[in-house]
């Protein structure tokens, strides 16, 4: 295993650190893009409460910034426009 500043020699080993950097940048561009998609649900869905004079606080505030699930918070976006409390979104 390269440690500091050693470079491998063999063309073998080259070619498997690089297969295994690439791994890395792609899960790594992945995750990014999920945590992406699930921030961008968290902003719709805060603005559609904004459009109905609702203002998550507390703990219901809380409750959406740490969902990272996006499916329950499509479920939560699906139910913004008819909730009259932030309490609606979470009714099952």
């Amino acid at each position: 295993m390269a440690t500091g500043n050693y470079e491998f020699q063999s063309d073998f080993a080259k070619k498997y650190v690089a297969l295994g950097r690439e791994e890395g940048r792609e899960e790594g561009r992945e995750e990014g893009r999920e945590e992406g998609r699930v921030e961008g649900l968290r902003n719709a869905l805060r603005a559609l409460l904004r459009q109905r004079d609702i203002e998550p606080e507390g703990a219901a505030a809380e409750r959406i910034t740490s969902t990272r699930d996006p499916v329950v918070l499509e479920q939560w976006i699906l139910r913004a426009p008819t909730a009259r409390t932030v309490g609606d979104l979470f009714e099952d």
